[in-house]
């Protein structure tokens, strides 16, 4: 089996379940309803590198990982809507991909981010990528 989903309609909200599996990812996307909890088993490697909403989940204070081992990582959550994503294999390490984040985050969700000499090429992009001293 490479994906499943269920929905169930509480008496407090939609609940929902979706995953699906490709090559070494696991994506699992879970809704829990308003004034619920829920405990998110997520099949992991133990070298496996979990993110949630592309953010790491280490030091995050919206959900709390509860147990891991070679297998599972599980996961107690508030109400909300939750996208955890299990990469086996990463060639790129997490200490790099801080590194990366560190120097091209900026302050600001939205706006100009590049500004070009010329003003007819302007470009409104939250993802903006270097190569030497020139974005990309």
């Amino acid at each position: 089996m490479q994906w499943a989903q269920a929905d169930y309609h509480s008496p407090y909200g939609p609940v929902a379940s979706h995953w699906k599996r490709v090559g070494g990812i696991f994506d699992l996307s879970v809704v829990v309803p308003g004034n619920a909890s829920a405990t998110v088993y997520l099949p992991a490697a133990g070298d496996a590198v979990i993110t949630e909403g592309w953010k790491s989940v280490d030091g995050r204070t919206d959900l709390r990982l509860v147990h891991r081992d070679s297998a599972v990582a599980v996961f107690e959550v508030g109400s909300g809507s939750y996208n955890f994503r299990s990469v086996r294999g990463n060639a790129v390490s997490e200490a790099k991909m801080k590194e990366v984040y560190e120097e091209v985050k900026t302050p600001y969700k939205y706006g100009l981010v590049v500004v070009p000499p010329e003003h007819s090429k302007k470009m409104d992009c939250p993802s903006v990528f270097r190569k030497g001293t020139r974005g990309i």
